[in-house]
């Protein structure tokens, strides 16, 4: 236990570390035209929640001081939960949230959100209250029309499901937003 304690730590020291480096110093891969390549695997884990709490209002940025309090937060609390002793897992009021605090459906190595900030308030720069935008009329009601259309034909044909239930995309296809479930060990 007190090994795989001394891993976490260590990992996330060699992650903070690198993460440090100055831009200078990294170069990034170009193609064979020229460009920056963007191929290839994508890490986009962050803290930075998605949508600014409206608590706080229209303030953009956290400080320095703020930033290193919440990613020394969020590593303390990811080696809390790496030291626990395994224990069976107990329904609790939602399938998010463990008791204590601890992921409810699945552990930390599968929903891994990463231990830094981007030092934003959200991720959402634009508009500048940092959420996201209500959906217009159009597409609310286009949005209802397929949920009622699902609740009553759920899986007639291979059409009426996603392309994540027919094992086209994975669980983080397309443009990074926000993380999610990662495939084992990637």
């Amino acid at each position: 236990m007190i090994l795989r304690g001394l891993a976490v730590l260590f990992s996330v020291i060699v992650v903070i570390a690198l993460s440090a480096m100055p831009g200078g110093a990294q170069t990034a891969p170009r193609t064979a035209w020229g460009q920056p390549d963007l191929g290839g695997i994508l890490d986009f884990r962050t803290i930075t929640p998605l949508d600014r709490p409206t608590s706080m209002g229209e303030k953009v940025f956290l400080s320095p001081e703020e930033t290193a309090a919440l990613e020394q937060e969020v590593v303390a609390r990811e080696i809390d939960l790496a030291n626990r002793e395994a224990r069976r897992t107990k329904a609790t009021q939602s399938v998010d949230q463990g008791e204590d605090g601890a992921p409810g459906f699945y552990n930390s190595l599968w929903l891994d959100g990463g231990t830094t900030s981007t030092g934003r308030m959200s991720l959402v720069i634009y508009p500048p209250n940092g959420r996201m935008p209500s959906w217009t009329p159009e597409a609310q009601r286009l949005v209802d029309a397929r949920r009622e259309f699902l609740s009553e034909h759920p899986a007639d044909s291979w059409l009426d499901r996603n392309t994540s239930d027919r094992c086209i995309v994975g669980f983080n296809a397309g443009r990074p937003i926000s993380p999610s479930l990662r495939p084992a060990l990637a």
